[in-house]
């Protein structure tokens, strides 16, 4: 039997890694203020932005709440 994978959150995925939200952030296109809002209104990100931000973070994105 598989076992559920917790689901993180964006700030808790980007800390799994490391990185900044400035990291974050201009990978994903944006500029910082933008970014720090996608952390407390996931939903508002873009797909694009989504697959990204799961690419830079190393996460499937069935493991990330994107508030949906």
């Amino acid at each position: 039997m598989k076992q559920a994978l917790e689901v993180l959150t964006l700030k808790q995925a980007r800390n799994l890694t490391g990185k900044t939200q400035t990291d974050i952030a201009r990978a994903i296109g944006v500029c910082l203020a933008t970014y720090r809002k996608y952390e407390e209104n996931p939903g508002t990100m873009t797909i694009s932005q989504a697959r990204i931000f799961c690419r830079e973070v190393g996460q499937p994105p069935e493991r990330i709440s994107f508030g949906l």
